[in-house]
């Protein structure tokens, strides 16, 4: 079972010294069991996440409770997971403390959904609040030229009639920038094509 769950598991007795290691979690971590399984953790990890994991056995409610969540960035060679961490105590029947299971599971995809998510929802509001105004300034602009176009020609037409067609031709080209933002905020669309779901 441990080999085949997608979650990575290590195991590691009192003293810190790592028992087990599934194949997900070597693949996340990119280590070998072989050059790990026996070695204290202290040997097998870095500084920095040495420190962490000290944070977290310091953290003396986890002994209390026999159970920690939290979620942890982790740098692996070139990229960055964020791994939801599970820590587990291990104890024998009369209660005596043998060790920790550490159970992580890699949330990087779901994160990076959810940033996704939330960008589609700031876009959607920011052309929603931008293409408010925009009906009321191009109608008044027209409504300016129809009316009072004629009267304003007798003195000075040409800048009326240009800074009334300005103000048209913008706020058309900010629609339109506006319609483009607002696209990303949208699902792709479906495209259903017939097939044959027997071949």
């Amino acid at each position: 079972v441990l080999a085949n769950v997608a979650a990575g598991v290590v195991s590691a007795d009192a003293n810190g010294r790592i028992l087990t290691i599934n194949k997900s979690a070597e693949r996340m971590l990119n280590i070998k069991a072989e050059d790990i399984i026996g070695k204290n953790y202290r040997e097998v990890v870095g500084r920095d996440y040495v420190k962490a994991i000290n944070g977290f056995l310091k953290d003396r409610s986890i002994f209390r409770r026999g159970f920690m969540v939290r979620q942890i960035r982790l740098s692996v060679e070139n990229k960055t997971l964020t791994l939801l961490v599970s820590l587990n105590v291990l104890r024998d029947d009369r209660g005596k403390y043998l060790g920790l299971v550490a159970v992580f599971e890699d949330v990087s995809e779901i994160e990076k959904a959810q940033r996704m998510a939330a960008w589609r929802e700031v876009a959607r509001r920011i052309a929603h609040e931008v293409k408010n105004p925009l009906t009321p300034i191009q109608l008044s602009a027209q409504r300016l030229k129809k009316k009072y176009g004629e009267k304003v020609a007798r003195d000075d037409g040409q800048v009326f009639e240009e800074c009334t067609n300005l103000i048209i031709n913008q706020v058309e080209e900010l629609k339109r920038l506006v319609n483009e933002f607002s696209s990303f905020a949208r699902m792709p669309a479906s495209n259903p094509m017939t097939n044959n779901i027997i071949q």
